[in-house]
């Protein structure tokens, strides 16, 4: 389950980066300010979601949202129920503590559509593909949003910023005797109602 949560906060963060960044003007705006780590990053995004629409698939359908068609839930059922290894899974045993869950069953259901939608027959070939696309996908978001952060402090501050003032604090408090108190006694500071100046007009 974290793991379809994390695609779908990939799938959702490339989906940012390219409708208000890639499609719009600010690309050509800070392209070019961009280092070449940032624009690597950003041609490798384009081209792995060009290429694969598997992570958004994944999110659309297992992340974020629920399978839009019962046929898709109805295969992956099928699937599982006809794989004799794991005939298992489909003892259930009711409780008398009023907590009954398919919580398991529901979530294998799950993984087995994910695994049709990477063409996998195997449930571990298709965890190690979508392991592999949004790890991938993570790092190149992560080393973009640094470079891009960067070439905006470029592009309005410079590469550096020069200091005009220097202000030498002579009087500040050791850091040992610094402290926030966990706990804070109210109990005695007044009344906002009772110390409150009416705010009337008068006439």
């Amino acid at each position: 389950m974290l793991l379809r949560l994390f695609v779908g906060a990939v799938a959702e963060s490339w989906k940012l980066v390219n409708e208000k960044i890639v499609k719009s003007p600010l690309r050509n705006a800070y392209l070019d300010i961009l280092d070449e780590g940032g624009k690597k990053a950003l041609q490798t995004l384009e081209e792995q979601f060009r290429k694969s629409a598997f992570l958004v698939a994944v999110r659309n359908n297992y992340g974020f949202h629920l399978v839009e068609s019962d046929k898709e839930i109805e295969k992956a059922f099928e699937t599982l129920h006809l794989d004799a290894g794991l005939d298992d899974y489909w003892l259930l045993y009711a409780s008398h503590h009023g907590f009954n869950s398919l919580f398991h069953l529901s979530d294998l259901i799950f993984i087995q559509g994910i695994a049709n939608l990477a063409k996998q027959s195997d449930l571990n070939l298709a965890q190690a593909k979508l392991m592999q696309e949004v790890s991938q996908a993570s790092i190149h978001l992560i080393e973009f949003s640094r470079s891009w952060i960067a070439a905006i402090w470029k592009k309005h501050f410079g590469a550096e910023i020069q200091a005009t003032k220097v202000t030498q604090i002579t009087d500040a408090p050791h850091v040992d005797d610094l402290g926030l108190p966990f706990f804070v006694d109210v109990s005695s500071r007044p009344s906002n109602h009772a110390s409150a100046p009416s705010r009337r007009g008068t006439s």
